[in-house]
C-alpha cells in the first residue's frame, strides 16, 4: 500500500511514464478532485485577471483522494508556446502566446474499503 503523502508524486510519475518523452515531466500539472456530481462544481482551469490576461488558475494542482462512490475528476495540463502563430485560430489561449493542452477523465469510484 502506498502512503497517502506519496500518492500525488507516484501518480504523476505514472502519467509521465506514458508520455514517452515528448513533453518534459516538469511541464505536466495534474489536478485530481472529488465531487458529488459532474459537471457541477468543477472549477475552470484558466482564470482571467482584471487586466484581461489569462493564466492557469493558481489553485490548479490539487490531489484529493476520492472516497468510495464519489465522482473523481482527473485533469492533466501542459502549457506550451505558440512559436509561429500564422492564423488567428492558432493564437495562444493564455497570456505570453501560450496554448493550454488539457486531458480530462471523470468517473465514479467503486464501493471499496
Amino acid at each position: 500500500s502506498t502512503p497517502a503523502e506519496e500518492l500525488p508524486s507516484r501518480f504523476k510519475g505514472e502519467v509521465c511514464s506514458r508520455i514517452g518523452g515528448l513533453i518534459p515531466c516538469s511541464s505536466v500539472r495534474i489536478d485530481v478532485r472529488s465531487t458529488s456530481s459532474f459537471p457541477g462544481g468543477v472549477p475552470v482551469p484558466i482564470v482571467t485577471k482584471p487586466d484581461g490576461t489569462q493564466e492557469v488558475d493558481p489553485a490548479f494542482g490539487v490531489y484529493e483522494e476520492p472516497k468510495p462512490t464519489e465522482v473523481a475528476l482527473v485533469r492533466v495540463i501542459v502549457e506550451y508556446p505558440v512559436l509561429v502563430p500564422l492564423m488567428e485560430a492558432m493564437k495562444g489561449s493564455l497570456s505570453g502566446n501560450k496554448r493550454l493542452l488539457m486531458s480530462s477523465a471523470a468517473f465514479r469510484t467503486e464501493k471499496y474499503k
